[in-house]
């Protein structure tokens, strides 16, 4: 996982990743041009900023582009991508931004993840990314003020991935 406090992370030459982690609102990512960074089959990739704490996620070389090839699954929220090639294509999610010159992504709304763009409460579905309250689905809790609270409800998901700093309450 990449935590560390520097405001600016490289990584250089082609690498295979089995876990590649970051969570750290604000940080910058910087993947070396014409690098492929590979996400190993069954393995993680989590890019999760926090709502005005983007994280960048950027080339050595501004205009040439590094490829991310991953096999395995994925969890982007408040990410912003630049000069990107995601070989198997990547959904970055509606809180992420596209800042140009990317293949294969989407930015649209990503279901399960938690936004608390409303209130803290888990079955409104305006603090869900694809408003729609989750069932069935791996759900994300990121680092945001408004933090999910369940009262007096049954909810099934399959996965659920709490971010540092977050928290979930169940009443």
């Amino acid at each position: 996982e990449l935590t560390t406090p520097a405001n600016i992370t490289t990584i250089t030459g082609n690498t295979t990743f089995f876990k590649l982690k970051c969570s750290t609102p604000n940080k910058y990512l910087a993947f070396a041009a014409g690098s492929t960074q590979t996400i190993a089959t069954g393995g993680i990739l989590t890019i999760v900023g926090g709502a005005g704490e983007l994280i960048k996620l950027r080339s050595t070389v501004a205009a040439s582009t590094y490829t991310i090839s991953d096999g395995g699954t994925e969890t982007f929220s408040y990410a912003d991508v630049k000069d990107s090639v995601a070989s198997s294509g990547i959904s970055a999610g509606a809180t992420s931004t596209n800042s140009g010159n990317n293949t294969n992504w989407t930015f649209a709304a990503t279901p399960g993840m938690w936004l608390g763009s409303t209130n803290t409460d888990w079955n409104t579905a305006t603090n869900w990314d694809d408003s729609t309250v989750p069932s069935g689905v791996s759900v994300v809790i990121p680092n945001v003020t408004n933090q999910p609270i369940i009262s007096g409800s049954t909810n099934s998901i399959t996965n659920m991935t709490i971010i540092a700093g977050s928290r979930l309450t169940i009443n």
